[in-house]
C-alpha cells in the first residue's frame, strides 16, 4: 500500500513537472512574437490547479498585459506574473 502511494505521488509530480514546462515553453514563444525583452524562468501552479505564476527577469519595467490576455486565452487559467531580480 505505501509502495502504490509512493508510486502515484511521483506520477503526479512528473506530471505536474512536465506541464509546467510545456507551459513554460508556450509563454517563452509568446514574449517572442511580442518582442518582450523578459526571460521567463519557471511556472508554479497553485494548489487548487486554477492559476499559473509565471517567474520572469528584466531590466526594466516590461508591460505584459497582452501576453497575459493571449496566455488566458490558450490556458483557460488565471494568470500571475512575478518579477524576480
Amino acid at each position: 500500500v505505501v509502495y502504490l502511494d509512493c508510486a502515484l505521488r511521483w506520477r503526479w509530480y512528473k506530471r505536474e513537472q512536465l506541464r509546467r514546462q510545456q507551459l513554460v515553453e508556450v509563454c517563452r514563444r509568446m514574449v517572442n512574437e511580442l518582442g518582450l525583452e523578459m526571460s521567463v524562468i519557471s511556472a508554479e501552479f497553485s494548489p487548487d490547479g486554477s492559476k499559473v505564476t509565471y517567474y520572469y527577469r528584466s531590466m526594466e519595467r516590461v508591460d505584459h498585459r497582452e501576453l497575459v490576455r493571449n496566455l488566458h486565452a490558450t490556458t483557460r487559467l488565471h494568470i500571475w506574473m512575478t518579477r524576480i531580480n
